[in-house]
């Protein structure tokens, strides 16, 4: 699955994105994070759809964020292997900077883990909207995954379902 653990300093630069995106305190905090390297043609497919963005916003800046997103179990193994684009049907996930949000749309059934990503957001309305803290890209194309976190209630067990 192209998952490996992560230097401390690796683990300190999420543990900021993780911090600054939240909005209000939460019980969470990251236990264990690992870097996930994309297949070429995921990293091409990812390419592909900023450079298209950027052309369709001309002089604008392309805006791109680190969002996390919290898949079932199943969907997990589909985003690893194939990406957003072809392992998911549908365009409407929720991707939130907060992790708490994340979190919260997980409920029980994401094993404790989050997909923190990188989204090429476009034109707001056509390309992306944005609702109560979460954003929907129209293609999934613009969103790629970096790190898997598994998070955890400070002294509560976790049990880790293998992703193979």
């Amino acid at each position: 699955m192209n998952l490996k653990p992560v230097t401390p300093s690796v683990e300190n630069h999420v543990q900021g994105i993780w911090d600054k995106g939240l909005q209000k305190s939460i019980s969470q905090e990251i236990v264990f994070v690992e870097q996930y390297s994309p297949p070429k043609d995921m990293i091409n497919e990812f390419e592909s759809r900023r450079n298209e963005l950027d052309r369709l916003l001309g002089n604008k800046k392309l805006q791109t964020l680190q969002a996390f997103v919290a898949p079932d179990h199943d969907s997990l193994r589909k985003i690893l292997s194939q990406g957003f684009s072809k392992g998911l049907a549908s365009s409407k996930i929720p991707f939130a900077v907060d992790a708490g949000i994340a979190i919260a749309d997980g409920g029980a059934k994401n094993g404790n883990r989050l997909l923190l990503c990188r989204i090429s957001l476009g034109r707001e309305g056509v390309d992306y909207q944005v609702s109560r803290g979460r954003y929907y890209i129209e293609n999934l194309k613009g969103a790629i995954p970096s790190f898997l976190v598994t998070y955890g209630v400070p002294g509560e067990a976790i049990s880790l379902t293998p992703i193979e």
